[in-house]
């Protein structure tokens, strides 16, 4: 299958993912071996990294793009976008081009600290959604407000969810892990993505999670969540 990663920390030197050029390569090649062949290049957008320079991040990806291309493999292709941290000023900043959406498409990748209440996170999805936005919920695992409440409704106000492949893993007896499993099963989750940093502390984990999602998905199920709905975000179309 030709995965499409929505999420990752692969551009050197923006924020706490890849330090420099040569670990943007390495972990793009670690990706490429476990079957990632698009990455959506994500830098964090928060009060410890701005990262409100759009240029710079698609002039990152254009030259990853093209080293990747010439050492790891020539089908290999590299878009901008960002991990947004939700603060108020977001949806302002998306209308005047200081940050970037998902490949230039409509969708909004957006993250919040792990105790934000389920209604303050509705909210401000809400107001991404009415300002004609698509948003996306980040590793929507960390959130323990959705732990009893959230997904279907946040689905039906038109938020997408996204959730890490290292989230996945292979314990039978890990209760978050149970609780992706679970939410995977049921169809609530859009994308799968590495969210990987770093070669050593945040690697890509798609082998490993592949080994309980060919299992416990049929094959097109797991298509629409590594590849189809990412697919779909390129060509900015709606799910």
């Amino acid at each position: 299958m030709e995965i499409t990663d929505i999420h990752c920390h692969i551009l050197p030197g923006m924020d706490d993912g890849a330090k420099d050029e040569e670990e943007s390569l390495a972990l793009v090649r670690m990706a490429w071996e476990q079957g990632v062949e698009a990455f959506i290049a994500t830098p964090h957008y928060s009060r410890q990294f701005r990262n409100d320079c759009p240029e710079r991040i698609r002039e990152k990806c254009e030259k990853l793009e093209k080293e990747a291309r010439e050492t790891i493999a020539s089908e290999i292709r590299i878009y901008p976008g960002q991990e947004i941290c939700w603060e108020e000023s977001v949806p302002e900043k998306l209308d005047r081009g200081e940050l970037l959406t998902l490949a230039d498409s409509s969708y909004v990748l957006v993250e919040y600290l792990p105790s934000v209440s389920y209604g303050a996170l509705f909210r401000s999805l809400r107001t991404l959604r009415l300002e004609g936005y698509l948003p996306i919920l980040a590793h929507a695992e960390r959130y323990g407000a959705l732990r009893t409440e959230g997904l279907e409704e946040l689905t039906e106000a038109g938020v997408c969810i996204q959730m890490n492949y290292g989230s996945i893993g292979t314990s039978l007896f890990d209760k978050d892990q149970r609780w992706c499993r679970k939410q995977l099963k049921e169809g609530n989750i859009h994308f799968l993505g590495t969210d990987m940093h770093s070669v050593h502390r945040r690697p890509p984990r798609v082998a490993e999670a592949m080994k309980w999602l060919e299992t416990h998905l049929n094959g097109e199920e797991l298509s629409r969540i590594c590849r189809d709905h990412a697919g779909q975000v390129l060509t900015n179309q709606n799910l």
